[in-house]
């Protein structure tokens, strides 16, 4: 699970657009990954594949879409990608 002060952070992504979305394109840029949030809606076997696929990354999950929709303003999300960058 994510700390409260990363959740604090959580804004600020938003606000700076570093979000990442859909699954090829977090493969195409996975060298801007700084860690991947998955949510608990997503299927067995989507996830299996995420895990497989993004290994050497830190994947997070604990999130309902719900909440993903919430926090960042991405209705139906169940995979995204948060890039480097200043904070």
């Amino acid at each position: 699970m994510i700390s409260e002060e990363t959740l604090s952070l959580l804004p600020f992504v938003r606000r700076t657009k570093a979000t990442i979305v859909g699954r090829n394109t977090l493969l195409r840029t996975r060298h801007k990954l700084q860690f991947i949030i998955i949510a608990d809606e997503l299927s067995d076997n989507s996830r299996a594949e995420i895990l497989r696929d993004f290994a050497p990354y830190p994947i997070v999950g604990g999130f309902s879409e719900a909440e993903i929709a919430q926090r960042f303003g991405l209705q139906g999300t169940r995979v995204l990608g948060i890039s480097k960058g200043d904070l």
